[in-house]
Order: C-alpha cells, then sequence, then structure tokens
C-alpha cells in the first residue's frame, strides 16, 4: 500500500514540475487565448461562443435582424 501511494506522488509530482517548467520558461512568453470569441483556431474550425448563439436564436425567434453579441466576437 505504501509502495503505490509513493509512486503515485512521486507521478504527481514530476507531473507538476513539469507544468511549473513549461509555464515559467515558455519561449512566448503567452498563454493561448481560451475564450473562444477571440481564439483564431477555434474560430477556423466553426467554434461559436455559446452566448452569440443563444442570441442569435432569441433575435431568430423574435423576427429581429441578427449581429454579433460584441463581447465575445473577435
Amino acid at each position: 500500500m505504501i509502495k503505490i501511494l509513493l509512486l503515485s506522488v512521486a507521478l504527481l509530482s514530476i507531473a507538476l514540475v513539469g507544468m511549473a517548467f513549461n509555464i515559467l520558461f515558455r519561449k512566448n512568453k503567452k498563454f493561448p487565448k481560451y475564450q473562444v470569441g477571440h481564439n483564431k483556431e477555434m474560430h477556423k474550425l466553426g467554434i461559436t461562443c455559446v452566448k452569440h448563439d443563444e442570441i442569435k436564436c432569441f433575435k431568430k425567434l423574435k423576427g429581429e435582424s441578427i449581429e454579433g453579441c460584441g463581447s465575445c466576437s473577435g
């Protein structure tokens, strides 16, 4: 039982050190954009903001013109 515990702690430690190294010594010092509206790669794949989809559906039901929501459009 103690061997499994020590092995799991060692593996978790290696994983955390690897993530810390990646964060601290990243070449371009920038994190990827995680917001859907601002991420060009997600936009290329056709993935859109959920809020924008809801606004579009709501306006379609009301018969209004459909525009971007502004807060998430890139």
